[in-house]
C-alpha cells in the first residue's frame, strides 16, 4: 500500500550520534542561542507587540489575526531573509548539505515566481480562515495577555508543543507520500530539487491548512486555557523558524533548531 520504507530505528541512532559528535563545543553555543532567543528575547518582543496591538483596543478576533499575523509573517521573512543573506557569505559553502546543486533562483525563476504567489494567498488568506476555525471553535483563547510567563513555563510547553507537533506531523507527511495524496497535494511541495528557507510553507492550500498550521496549533489547543498568550505567540515564532531551517541549504553546528535528538535535516 505505502510507496516508502522506513531504515531501521538503529541507522537513525547512528546519524544523530554521528551528528552530535560533528557538533562538538558548538551544541552548547546553540543551546544557549536557543534559550536566550526564545526564553527571552521573543517572549519580551511578542510582550511589546501585544501591548502596543492592545491599545487599538481591536474586537477579539482582529486582535487575535493581527498579533499572529504579524508573529508569523516576521519571523518567515527575517528567517528567509537572513538564510539567502549566507549565500553570499563564502564561509557558508561548508555548511551546505547539497554544496554542488544550483540555486533555485537561477536554476528556475518561474518557480520562485509561483512560490511567492503560494506564500501570499498562504499567510494572508489561508491564516486568516485558520484563526477563524480556532476561535469560533473556541480553541483559541490564550489568557495572560502582555504578561511573560516564568521561563520554565516557557520552556515546558513549548517542549510539550514539539512532541505534539512532531507526531502530528509525522503522521500526515506518511499521508502524504502515498500514492494518491502525493500526485495531488503533496507534490506541489517537492517541485524544488533543491530546498531553500523560504519552501518550508510552500504547499497545497490542503496540506498548508491540515499539515502546517495544524501541526503548529495541535499543541497550543491541548494545553489550552493553561498557556498564555505570549507562550503560544513565542512557539509559533519559534515553529517558524524552525521549520526555515530544517528547509534551508545548510547544517550549522551552532544552529539554535537542531540541539535535540532527531532534529536534523530531512
Amino acid at each position: 500500500m505505502g510507496d516508502f520504507e522506513d531504515p531501521p530505528l538503529g541507522s537513525y541512532v547512528r546519524i544523530e550520534l554521528l551528528r552530535y559528535k560533528a557538533k562538538g563545543v558548538w551544541l552548547l553555543l546553540g543551546a544557549l542561542m536557543c534559550a536566550g532567543i526564545y526564553g527571552k528575547l521573543v517572549p519580551a518582543l511578542i510582550s511589546a507587540l501585544l501591548q502596543a496591538v492592545g491599545m487599538l483596543q481591536l474586537p477579539n478576533s482582529l486582535y487575535l489575526t493581527l498579533v499572529v499575523m504579524i508573529s508569523h509573517d516576521f519571523c518567515y521573512i527575517l528567517h528567509c531573509l537572513m538564510l539567502r543573506g549566507v549565500t553570499f557569505m563564502g564561509w557558508s559553502e561548508q555548511y551546505r548539505c547539497n554544496p554542488t546543486a544550483e540555486w533555485p533562483w537561477t536554476a528556475d525563476k518561474a518557480l520562485v515566481s509561483r512560490t511567492y504567489t503560494t506564500l501570499l494567498f498562504n499567510f494572508f488568506v489561508l491564516i486568516p480562515v485558520a484563526i477563524y476555525l480556532g476561535l469560533s471553535s473556541g480553541s483559541f483563547d490564550f489568557p495572560g495577555g502582555s504578561i511573560i510567563p516564568p521561563l520554565w513555563e516557557i520552556i515546558r510547553q513549548i517542549l510539550f508543543c514539539m512532541c505534539a507537533e512532531d507526531v502530528w506531523s509525522f503522521t500526515f507527511h506518511r499521508i502524504n507520500h502515498y500514492r494518491l495524496p502525493y500526485r495531488y497535494i503533496h507534490k506541489k511541495h517537492h517541485e524544488y530539487k533543491t530546498s531553500i528557507g523560504m519552501t518550508a510553507e510552500y504547499a497545497h492550500p490542503c496540506e498548508y491548512l491540515i499539515t502546517n498550521v495544524a501541526a503548529a496549533a495541535v499543541g497550543p489547543v491541548m494545553l489550552g486555557t493553561r498557556m498564555q498568550m505570549v507562550t503560544f505567540l513565542t512557539w509559533l515564532c519559534y515553529r517558524i523558524g524552525d521549520t526555515v531551517d530544517q528547509h534551508g541549504a545548510y547544517e550549522f553546528p551552532w544552529s539554535p533548531f537542531s540541539i535535540l535528538p532527531f532534529a536534523s535535516k530531512g
